[in-house]
């Protein structure tokens, strides 16, 4: 049986579909992005963590005030103990506050590579304790 109908190729119709060009070009930026977030998420979490740390601090001073300094650092050993992340101790730093109480701080320096740059990346948060 005879097909009735006929295939016809146009010449010079409009390619479809992406070049090869292009799709190097979003893998280089696909790629990047996910170079970066390698570094960044895990900084992210970490800071996280400090923050969860510095929250539990405030709340536990909030249900029975704190008597001292080392009764603070209790607080914070403990729960860096819990989040398993002690490396994180030298981050903080435990004052006495200008108005009576303390003043909790947690601050510190993440480099972020970014190929044509490196970045320091700051993390910086107090709480006072009053």
């Amino acid at each position: 049986m005879v097909s009735r109908f006929r295939t016809t190729t146009v010449h010079g119709a409009a390619q479809q579909g992406g070049s090869g060009i292009g799709l190097i070009l979003t893998l280089v930026v696909i790629g990047y992005g996910v170079f970066v977030a390698i570094q960044y998420v895990p900084q992210h979490l970490e800071w996280i963590t400090v923050s969860n740390v510095l929250d539990s601090v405030a709340e536990r001073h909030r249900q029975e005030p704190m008597g001292g300094a080392e009764a603070v650092w209790g607080v914070i050993d403990r729960q860096l103990y819990i989040n398993e992340r002690g490396d994180l101790k030298e981050v903080f730093n435990v004052a006495p506050a200008p108005r009576g109480g303390y003043l909790v701080t947690a601050r510190y320096q993440r480099p972020l590579n970014l190929i044509y740059t490196q970045k320091q990346v700051t993390h910086d948060r107090s709480i006072e304790l009053h």
